[in-house]
């Protein structure tokens, strides 16, 4: 589970569902540091790109091949 926003209101009930469903869980905002520039617009989209940038690193540890030219690209 990669979750973009840590709310403190909402983390229990995802912390709850990931132990519920033997899943990993991670916060992106707690561990992307990395910036990526877009062409996207709004405060917001930092967050997005933080949040897909997590998703893309699991889907690497599951075997996805995904270069960083191509998340460079993508964003």
């Amino acid at each position: 589970m990669v979750i973009g926003e840590t709310q403190l209101e909402t983390k229990p009930v995802f912390d709850v569902t990931a132990k519920t469903n033997a899943s990993k869980i991670v916060y992106a905002d707690k561990l992307v540091n990395k910036i990526y520039k877009s062409d996207m617009i709004g405060s917001y989209q930092i967050k997005n790109i933080k949040t897909a940038y997590q998703t893309i690193k699991m889907l690497q540890t599951k075997g996805y091949t995904i270069s960083d030219e191509n998340i460079t690209q993508a964003f």
